[in-house]
């Protein structure tokens, strides 16, 4: 029985990772569509320019049919946003740094 709720639980974590990447996936697709104005995906969603980015990833995630229930959750928007941050601020600019400095490859 307990092997039965640990895998219960690990599959239902998997679960989680896979649908905050599917919200990251969905944000940073709106996010480039926007040329890279979050004032502009916020009020695409209907929501405030000044909404935080934690709120835009809701609004995100529930027009996509990914919901945080009140018996759980179904992402991490805390780790959406860490993941969001992580390569607007660090993955791209390297790229961009290696494409300007060694031509595109991509």
């Amino acid at each position: 029985m307990f092997n039965d709720l640990l895998g219960s639980f690990e599959l239902d974590n998997l679960t989680e990772e896979i649908y905050t990447s599917l919200v990251v996936t969905y944000y940073l697709e709106d996010y480039y569509a926007w040329v890279g104005d979050q004032k502009k995906v916020a009020s695409s969603y209907g929501l405030s320019e000044n909404s935080s980015l934690k709120t835009i990833i809701d609004a995100v995630a529930n027009k996509n049919g990914i919901y945080n229930n009140w018996y759980g959750t179904e992402y991490y928007t805390d780790k959406a946003k860490e993941m969001i941050d992580n390569i607007i601020n660090n993955i791209i600019p390297s790229l961009t740094k290696e494409c300007l400095v060694h031509g595109c490859k991509y």
